[in-house]
């Protein structure tokens, strides 16, 4: 005879489902991932992926560059482009080049990993994760892409 799960049981199940669900998100992120960007990013992709590689909020940068947040709001949007000054400041608190926020491209080609806001929400939880879990998903994911 099939009983009604108990409240142990219910938040059990529940916890399962969530994991469940977040390791679908990182597969599904994870394939297209490996997908290599070859083509021209633009300043503004650069500066919000040095942001958020760098874990900073716009209010972070723009304190750290002595601009408003909106200033930073507006190079990340298109709307204004900062002037030399503000690049280099921009570029030593992200701890990358001048050249790579412009995606000036050099005699050797670089190509790099974009990666999307929601790829990006992964990884951010996947560090917070402890270690059992962070186990769990590595296997998982190795399982699946197998």
């Amino acid at each position: 005879m099939i009983g009604y799960p108990n409240k142990a049981t219910s938040n059990t199940c529940y916890s399962l489902c969530q994991q469940v669900y977040f390791l679908i998100i990182i597969f599904v992120s994870l394939l297209s991932l490996g997908k290599i960007v070859e083509e021209k990013v633009s300043m503004v992709e650069n500066l919000r992926a040095a942001r958020k590689a760098k874990g900073m909020s716009q209010q972070q940068l723009a304190d750290a560059i002595g601009v408003t947040q909106q200033a930073i709001h507006q190079y990340e949007t298109d709307k204004i482009e900062p002037d030399i000054e503000n690049l280099k400041r921009l570029a030593d608190a992200l701890d990358v080049s001048v050249d790579f926020l412009v995606n000036h491209e050099t005699p050797a080609h670089r190509s790099f990993t974009v990666v999307s806001d929601d790829e990006f929400m992964i990884i951010e939880h996947y560090r917070e994760m402890n270690v059992t879990d962070k186990r769990f998903v590595k296997k998982f994911i190795n399982n699946m892409v197998k």
